[in-house]
């Protein structure tokens, strides 16, 4: 069983460790953005999923910085997961980004962009699956969007600059029906009793289930889990986005 300090480090690391890094690729010179220290990030998130796990499968859930953070054995699992193919993603950059220096699509501070974003990224996925507060998982996940559609724009081209757009159209539908659905389960939690600091707090909603109203709470789940639906359609209406792994443009015939 962990220390309650240990588990609080295990907690926050996975979201400090990205902005750290993100930090330092702002406040690095532009010839010295190397790609490894983004590998970095990715490696601790897996060593915290890892020693979570073995810990949350025998003492349970374990908590930190007031209830606020907190991780069970589907948390553990999620950052297993947002770990390796972080690892897989950021191990591929270096190439990926060699190819577009060479063809001209970037230069030294758009490499740079990148790699915070892709840092920034990682940090709000992280706190979207270690944190037990519906709202800061609202802001956790919408972070994601408005720092994916940058990365989708990040070629600065006409091209890119519409695909994000795209992005940004299609995901706001999920934006607002989540804030929604967030704001109705609050009323709903207020309305059971619950005071306004734990209103949002999972875990205290799951214990005091039986006193929230079964029309609110399910349209308020039901709206906040729709934030996820325009992804996959995204991912479908915009094919062939800028990302590491995007199909290379073919030559034109001369």
């Amino acid at each position: 069983m962990l220390h309650p300090s240990e588990g609080s480090a295990l907690l926050i690391t996975p979201v400090a460790a990205p902005l750290v890094v993100a930090a330092a690729y702002a406040l690095m010179p532009r010839r010295c953005a190397a790609a490894w220290p983004g590998l970095v990030p990715p490696g601790t998130i897996l060593l915290c999923g890892s020693l979570l796990a073995a810990d949350v499968v025998g003492a349970g859930p374990v908590s930190a910085c007031a209830g606020l953070l907190r991780a069970d054995a589907l948390t553990a699992w999620m950052l297993l997961v947002i770990g390796a193919v972080a690892l897989i993603a950021c191990g591929s950059a270096p190439a990926y980004l060699a190819g577009e220096r060479a063809a001209g699509r970037a230069s030294e501070r758009t490499l740079r962009h990148y790699h915070v974003l892709v840092q920034a990224f990682l940090a709000a996925m992280c706190l979207a699956v270690v944190t037990a507060n519906l709202g800061v998982l609202w802001v956790a996940v919408e972070a994601t969007t408005i720092v994916t559609a940058f990365l989708v724009g990040h070629r600065r081209t006409r091209t890119s600059v519409e695909a994000a757009w795209k992005y940004v159209v299609i995901c706001s539908a999920g934006i607002a029906l989540a804030f929604l659905g967030t704001v109705l389960i609050y009323y709903a939690a207020r309305q059971a009793g619950i005071a306004e600091a734990r209103a949002l707090d999972w875990p205290m909603l799951v214990a005091r289930a039986g006193g929230l109203d079964p029309a609110v709470t399910r349209l308020g789940i039901t709206w906040s889990c729709s934030a996820s639906a325009p992804r996959p359609v995204w991912s479908r209406c915009t094919p062939g986005c800028p990302t590491p792994t995007a199909r290379r443009p073919r030559p034109s015939p001369r």
